[in-house]
């Protein structure tokens, strides 16, 4: 569950995995679980560079072999708390995947039971990184009102490190936007104006293509 930076620092799946394997022999120095933190931190990459969902399941099966061609009703019948890799890192990834956005992904996650606040963790690590663009401020917001003083400077010392994957393509200065907290006024205005844009170039793109 704290393997989730890894998916996103690193500039390569091959590095990616070697790095979750790093952290996770500290305390979880046995074959399972430094499966379920490769998969975990590769869901995540995966996730962050645009791969289909489906993508990403047929990866993780493939590389790991972990069955996910169940579904949240099923697990929820007869699921136990199980603090173990393989009885938890399976369960997370199928409920981001049965998710339509993040905050779904963290409900599905936690209505399953067990070992609740595991699960989350990683489904929401993965759903992070799959709907980054998609994530409410007021869940952001939140969270960091939650946190001390270290780990909000924390946050943000990694987000400004890699503020090029937190911000949309459609901004064109990413060093001006705020990533963590309500955006301004000037900020609203800006992304409005920017859209405005793109339809306009889509449109006039579709009329000389017409035209010729």
């Amino acid at each position: 569950m704290r393997v989730s930076p890894v998916g996103w620092y690193f500039d390569s799946l091959e590095e990616t995995i070697n790095v979750a394997e790093e952290t996770a022999v500290v305390t979880h120095n046995h074959p399972e679980g430094i499966k379920g933190a490769q998969a975990t931190a590769s869901a995540i990459y995966l996730a962050r560079k645009g791969k289909s969902k489906e993508y990403i399941r047929s990866f993780i099966t493939d590389n790991f072999g972990y069955d996910l061609n169940r579904c949240c009703d099923d697990i929820r019948c007869d699921y136990k708390f199980d603090e173990s890799c393989q009885g938890t890192v399976p369960e997370a990834l199928i409920a981001f995947l049965e998710s339509r956005s993040f905050e779904d992904a963290i409900r599905l996650a936690v209505s399953l039971g067990g070992d609740s606040d595991t699960l989350a963790c990683i489904t929401g690590g993965i759903a992070e990184a799959f709907y980054r663009y998609r994530i409410p401020y007021g869940i952001r917001s939140k969270v960091l009102s939650l946190l001390d003083d270290d780990l909000r400077r924390i946050v943000k010392e990694f987000i400004d490190a890699r503020r090029e994957w937190f911000i949309h393509p459609r901004w064109r200065d990413a060093s001006t936007v705020r990533i963590i907290s309500q955006p301004s006024k000037d900020e609203v205005e800006k992304l409005k104006t920017e859209s405005v844009r793109l339809i306009l170039n889509s449109l006039n793109s579709e009329t000389d293509e017409k035209k010729e």
